[in-house]
């Protein structure tokens, strides 16, 4: 969080034991945003990169909303399908897809079921 997404092979050989990551900050850090509605979709594309594990909301509004894991793993989210919940997070850029298409949505830091009205 708050760091640019950056990707970049390596190869060790024999004897390498180490290697530096430099990380660059992103210019702000994302705000905190809250979305509620109902959980419609779980994608776990297991043996891919966990950007290309989402999730997503239908909104109150009747948007759809993309949602990524922030740890990168969806499990444990197949409970909340077709439920109404309450996603707190940061919005952000992840990757959707085979072609890791980049798409604008939240990350989660909380998810809790919510009583329907």
């Amino acid at each position: 969080r708050g760091y640019e997404h950056s990707e970049e092979s390596v190869n060790l050989e024999p004897g390498d034991n180490y290697f530096t990551i430099e990380l660059q900050q992103k210019p702000q850090p994302p705000e905190s945003v809250t979305v509620s509605g109902v959980l419609i979709e779980v994608v776990t594309a297991e043996g891919t990169r966990s950007e290309n594990r989402y999730i997503q909301i239908q909104e109150d509004d009747g948007q759809a909303e993309f949602v990524f894991n922030e740890i990168g793993e969806n499990v444990g989210f197949d409970e909340f399908i077709n439920k109404r919940v309450e996603i707190q997070g940061f919005r952000d850029v992840g990757r959707v897809g085979w072609q890791a298409e980049e798409v604008e949505g939240i990350y989660v830091e909380r998810i809790i079921e919510v009583e329907s009205e």
